[in-house]
């Protein structure tokens, strides 16, 4: 699952990444070529970007 975070971010994934149809992927996210993300595992940033 692919989810924006509050400042609408959204993840960006490879399409040669390999993502758990039961993981969830939210905000301001880059999942790279090759990248596995298994079962029940979450990745996120909720929050922007700060200089």
């Amino acid at each position: 699952m692919h989810l924006p975070n509050p400042y609408k971010q959204h993840p960006k994934v490879s399409e040669k990444a390999w993502i758990s149809e039961t993981a969830v992927i939210i905000g301001n996210v880059n999942i790279e070529d090759d990248v596995f993300v298994g079962p029940m595992q979450s990745s996120g940033q909720t929050s922007p970007d700060r200089p």
